[in-house]
């Protein structure tokens, strides 16, 4: 029987301290600090042009999905900060056949920027499918079933609002011209189209909305410093008067698309995509502040989203929760997490032929890229790792079957099947762009690994835009294939890394196939330096059990210093949440100081310097390895990887400040972690 992962939490759970050469599943990112703040993005996962409303009690996002399907992923959420996925608008997309990659691709085409609308008991989606046109979806249920219609008029960027007497207009455009469509009242037919105002600088992505009598249109403005504008006016057709009321100031990054949603009490909240590199658009929230009749994200003198802010007052507290990462295919349906890269083969895999197993069958194929029944996965950050434990016995020569990292500059590591009994080990990267026809060059080969069982490894590192790829015949000793792979953005694709298990032969006509027993994504940091999975802990001298690191008075001031003393089993202060930076690099976030680090003091690096508590900017000074030592681990800054965090000569009294010496591997520099995230903290 397999041992699957419901039944690793429970062994967790009973333990409470973290096995470091265990491999224990976890999220890589929850925004939810648990003391009623929250830290940006949300969502740090590919969502690109969210649309979020509000129906009761719950909150519902719409996002972009491209060629994935099912597409129009619908995610819910009780308080705006936990979310799951509530299911797909979706299921094909027909129009030719190259959205089932026969006789090409669509990479970069398929869904884009959906409005998410409720009104008298339906729930409505206005899109673009491209090749298709601009299309209505409608149901009941955001979990479906919905049917679908396409309009007379091809509408860009669309956003759907219904007026005081119900009738549905759609407001839409780019280059900085925005129109209003007013459709009937069974939204089958656009009625007219008349230019209703032209905000400039190369507005789109319209967010739509009435408040009090007044029409108020989001915009954004995509650039190196990207702005959302607001326009309102009182007639639907205008005149309209704008500005800006969200700029982050950061260079390529939030805010970009986005727009606002009404909690039950009254107040306003702001969401807006990011510009999250390779990652994908990740997906940031904050509060609005009304003023002069205005809507601003956060302080109006200065209109941005804030990287942490006290929840939504939603008036519950709700439990931490995360979408679903990882799989055990244990059941007879996949899971909501999972698409396929375009329309799939549905006779080519399978979750019965071999219970507890996820089967593909061969497909044939020219290339990767244009392989059908590749099942994809989006990638968090800001790093991650994706584990498949594999069969390949059943695999024919010629099959190619491992993990994907796809994107336009895609690679993978997989199994090359050389038949004769024979197979391989080989990393691939496609180095010439091209995703008709891609050069699969194999960069790296592992000889000699005639094991069927198999484990294949793709790590991302997010801030550091590169991944590595590695494999292991036990599942708990990788070896990494080949050096770092740049990670990219591109807008060919239009979408984040995403992790994808794949089968395909390239040159024969097989009946092979792939038994894949699970995909775990999780914190760990790397290949070959996998020590601690991302989560909560209580960070102790191995040598004085009872004390542990803890932030000096509880103090939040920048420049705190960060002492042993006495565990008390609850305080924030004494709760550290480990952040993985990939290749085994961390930074450490005290849960009373949300955004602030482990900091050497002073950034600097000599025997000596004592560590405090001051907030995260990707300096090395705040960056820590983890590497064993003797029956704990040694923590050393990337300032001055020599040097080691220690208790001063050995001292063991509460209160005593931890400082910098030389790495000797002595007790005093001998640390444990035990996991203190809460119950379904991921």
């Amino acid at each position: 029987m397999k041992f699957k992962l419901n039944a690793l939490l429970t062994l967790i759970a009973i333990s409470g301290t973290l096995a470091i050469a265990g491999h224990r599943p976890a999220c890589a990112w929850n925004s939810d600090n648990g003391n009623g703040t929250f830290t940006n993005p949300v969502l740090n996962a590919d969502y690109p042009d969210p649309d979020i409303i509000r129906v009761g009690s719950d909150f519902y996002l719409v996002t972009t999905t491209f060629v994935s399907i099912p597409g129009l992923e619908i995610l819910h959420s009780k308080d705006l900060i936990n979310w799951d996925i509530a299911g797909y608008a979706l299921n094909s997309i027909t129009v030719n056949s190259q959205y089932s990659l026969i006789g090409g691709s669509e990479y970069g085409n398929g869904v884009w920027a959906p409005s998410l609308r409720y009104q008298n008991g339906t729930f409505y989606i206005v899109d673009n499918i491209q090749g298709v046109g601009t299309v209505v979806l409608r149901a009941s249920n955001p979990a479906g079933p919905w049917t679908q219609n396409t309009l007379n008029n091809y509408l860009f960027d669309p956003s759907l609002v219904f007026d005081d007497d119900g009738t549905p207009l759609v407001y839409h455009g780019t280059g900085g011209n925005i129109s209003v469509a007013v459709l009937d009242t069974g939204l089958k037919t656009v009625l007219s189209d008349t230019p209703a105002f032209s905000p400039g600088q190369g507005a789109e992505g319209s967010h739509a909305y009435k408040v009090n009598g007044t029409f108020y249109v989001f915009n954004a403005v995509f650039g190196q410093y990207a702005t959302i504008l607001c326009s309102r006016s009182t007639n639907r057709n205008g005149p309209f008067s704008t500005i800006t009321v969200c700029n982050n100031g950061t260079p390529w990054a939030s805010p970009h698309q986005g727009g606002m949603v009404q909690l039950a009490n009254g107040d306003w909240w702001g969401f807006s995509l990011n510009e999250g590199g390779a990652l994908g658009r990740d997906l940031w929230v904050g509060p609005i502040t009304w003023s002069n009749g205005w809507p601003y994200f956060g302080n109006p003198a200065s209109p941005s989203i804030p990287n942490t802010n006290a929840k939504p007052n939603i008036g519950t507290n709700y439990p931490i929760s995360h979408v679903p990462t990882s799989d055990e295919f244990s059941s007879a349906a996949l899971g909501t997490q999972w698409q396929w890269n375009h329309n799939p083969d549905n006779s080519k895999w399978s979750l019965t032929a071999n219970a507890g197993n996820l089967r593909l069958y061969t497909e044939a194929a020219p290339n990767f890229s244009n392989s059908r029944d590749t099942l994809t996965l989006r990638t968090e950050g800001p790093s991650c790792s994706g584990v498949i434990k594999i069969d390949t016995s059943h695999l024919q020569t010629g099959d190619r079957a491992g993990l994907s990292l796809l994107e336009q500059n895609f690679g993978y590591i997989a199994i090359y099947n050389d038949g004769g009994g024979k197979q391989r080990i080989v990393r691939v990267v496609n180095s010439n762009g091209s995703l008709t026809s891609p050069s699969e060059d194999i960069t790296d080969t592992a000889y000699g690994v005639n094991n069927t069982t198999i484990w294949l490894q793709a790590h991302c590192d997010f801030a550091g835009a590169n991944a590595q790829f590695s494999y292991s015949t036990d599942g708990v000793n990788f070896t990494q294939l080949g050096g770092n792979m740049p990670l990219h953005f591109t807008l060919t694709t239009f979408q984040g890394d995403r992790f994808g298990i794949f089968n395909y032969n390239p040159s024969n006509n097989s009946n092979g196939w792939l038994d894949v027993d699970y995909f775990r994504q999780d914190g760990v940091a790397g290949p070959t330096t996998s020590v601690l999975p991302e989560g909560d802990y209580e960070i102790s001298p191995v040598d004085a059990p009872s004390l542990c690191l803890d932030v000096w008075g509880s103090n939040t001031t920048p420049g705190t210093a960060i002492d042993q003393y006495t565990w008390t089993g609850s305080r924030p202060n004494q709760i550290f949440h480990a952040h993985s930076l990939g290749n085994g690099v961390y930074w450490f976030e005290p849960r009373n100081a949300p955004g602030s680090a482990i900091d050497v003091y002073g950034g600097g690096g000599s025997i000596g310097n004592f560590i405090d508590s001051y907030p995260y900017g990707f300096r090395s000074n705040q960056q820590w390895t983890v590497t064993p030592s003797g029956n704990g681990y040694e923590i050393s800054p990337l300032s001055a990887p020599t040097l080691a965090l220690e208790q001063p000569n050995g001292n063991t009294s509460p209160s005593v400040n931890t400082q910098l010496n030389l790495a000797s591997g002595s007790t005093p520099q001998q640390w444990s972690f035990t996991n203190q995230s809460p119950i379904g903290h991921c």
